[in-house]
C-alpha cells in the first residue's frame, strides 16, 4: 500500500543493499496505529525488489503490528532479508503469518532475537515460510513462545514445496489444533 497506512514499506526495484540498524533498545510500534488509525503491519518487502537486493534489519524490536492478511510484522515477497537481534511482539494478522510471513524465491534468515504472542486466524501464528524449494530459510537461535493460530502451527508453518533450516530455537507455549510448535508440510 506504499506506506498510506503508516507501515513502511520497501518496493524500489533499482535498491542493491538495505540495513536498518537499531540503537540499544528500537521499538518500532505499531500500537499508534491501532489505536488512532488503520492497522498496518511494520515492514513490508515487496515482490518489486529485486532478487539480488540485500536488505537487513538489526536490533528492533518490532510491536503490534495487525489488520493485514498476512505478516503483521514483516512480510518479505522480494529480496534477500536477513533479521539479527529482532523480536517480534504482538502482531496479528487476519490470515496467516502473524510475526513473519515470507514469500521469498531467495534468502530469508533470522538469527538471534524471538517471536512472542503473536497470532494469526489460520496457520503460522510466529512464522509462516511459504517459500519455492530454492529459497533459502534458515531460523537460527530464535525462541518462539506463546504464539497461537486456530489450525496449524501454532510458532511456526512450512508450506508444501519450503525448505527450511532451523537449529538452536527454543519453541515453547504455542497453540493450535495441528503442530503447537511446528507443523510442517514443506522440508525441515
Amino acid at each position: 500500500d506504499a506506506g498510506v497506512a503508516g507501515d513502511l514499506d520497501v518496493f524500489a526495484s533499482t535498491l542493491t543493499r538495505l540495513t536498518i540498524q537499531g540503537a540499544v533498545v528500537t521499538v518500532i510500534d505499531g500500537a499508534g496505529l491501532i489505536s488512532g488509525g488503520t492497522p498496518d503491519r511494520i515492514f513490508h518487502i515487496t515482490n518489486t525488489v529485486a532478487n539480488s537486493c540485500e536488505i537487513e534489519l538489526v536490533d528492533l524490536s518490532i510491536r503490534n503490528g495487525a489488520g493485514v492478511l498476512r505478516g503483521a510484522g514483516v512480510r518479505q515477497d522480494g529480496g534477500r532479508l536477513a533479521l539479527s537481534n529482532i523480536n517480534l511482539i504482538h502482531c496479528a494478522a487476519n490470515d496467516q503469518g502473524g510475526g513473519i510471513y515470507t514469500a521469498t524465491s531467495q534468502v530469508f534468515s533470522m538469527s538471534g532475537g524471538g517471536i512472542a504472542n503473536c497470532s494469526a486466524q489460520f496457520n503460522g501464528g510466529g512464522v509462516l515460510i511459504d517459500t519455492p524449494g530454492l529459497a533459502q530459510v534458515t531460523l537460527n537461535n530464535v525462541g518462539i513462545s506463546n504464539c497461537s493460530v486456530s489450525q496449524k502451527g501454532g510458532g511456526v508453518r512450512t508450506q508444501a514445496g519450503s525448505n527450511t533450516i532451523m537449529s538452536q530455537c527454543l519453541i515453547s507455549g504455542n497453540s493450535s489444533t495441528s503442530g503447537g510448535g511446528v507443523s510442517v508440510r514443506g522440508t525441515l
